[in-house]
């Protein structure tokens, strides 16, 4: 084979090789946006009694549960919005009990809205109430992405939330919650979070134990060293004048 036929056996080769990967390309992209998931990542009914939930909860002591729509109803309205040209516009999930959660999601990817359907892997640490999800099998449209471009994508849309913090492909974030009363703040927080069908299973701390907390905090405080003042010298009067030699 002559010079010149290697040449342009070679020109051929890379432009076939140029060809290839545009389809490959072009397939990639097709599958990328397609959304098949709009039933899946829409919000059809709400439910705003997720906090109530968790307080009513913390206030018995008991465990109880959280319903898919309840949590839904809460993290669309916490976590969703947009930051310059990315960030989530919703985001649905679905609790099982034997099988992986799903993560369904429609997000703007600088600029271009995208559908992502991913399993979820759910952890709670107990001592400081940090919920974290772990998303796995992760498609865009219907194109499986790696880890690697998954994560890019967390971090994107993540990186200056204060209240998610991101870690390769896990989102982790705090679930506690803080209110006062009376200028004391009261704490209340989950110590377990285990999905179950349709539902997550929780426990909170319990607020007895935040209302002992609170009431040696006002013991101690100025205020409430003035109304001991104030009842230890009332009493000490009364009884005082039970041996008074008035009649």
């Amino acid at each position: 084979m002559t010079n010149k036929k290697v040449l342009i056996t070679v020109i051929l080769l890379l432009i076939l090789a140029v060809i290839a990967a545009g389809i490959y390309i072009g397939i990639c992209i097709s599958l990328a946006l397609k959304d098949n998931y709009s039933d899946k990542y829409t919000l059809k009914e709400t439910d705003d009694t997720f906090l109530e939930t968790v307080l009513k909860g913390a206030v018995s002591g008991d465990e109880y549960d959280i319903s898919d729509t309840q949590i839904n109803t809460y993290i669309n309205k916490k976590y969703c919005g947009i930051s310059d040209d990315s960030g989530a516009e919703h985001i649905m999930i679905y609790f099982h009990k034997d099988r992986p959660t799903e993560i369904y999601a429609q997000i703007l990817y600088k600029g271009t809205e995208l559908a992502i359907k991913a399993d979820a892997e759910i952890s709670i640490e107990r001592d400081t109430s940090t919920v974290t999800v772990t998303l796995v099998n992760a498609y865009i449209g219907e194109l499986k992405i790696s880890d690697h471009f998954l994560s890019r994508i967390l971090h994107r849309i993540y990186d200056n939330s204060e209240f998610v913090k991101v870690d390769g492909t896990s989102l982790s974030a705090v679930a506690a919650y803080e209110f006062e009363i009376k200028n004391f703040e009261v704490h209340a927080y989950l110590k377990i979070f285990t999905p179950v069908e349709g539902a997550i299973h929780c426990r909170s701390n319990s607020l007895k134990g935040e209302a002992l907390r609170i009431a040696a905090e006002y013991i101690m405080s100025d205020e409430g060293r003035e109304k001991i003042s104030d009842i230890y010298n009332y009493f000490k009067d009364k009884v005082g004048s039970w041996f008074s030699d008035d009649e």
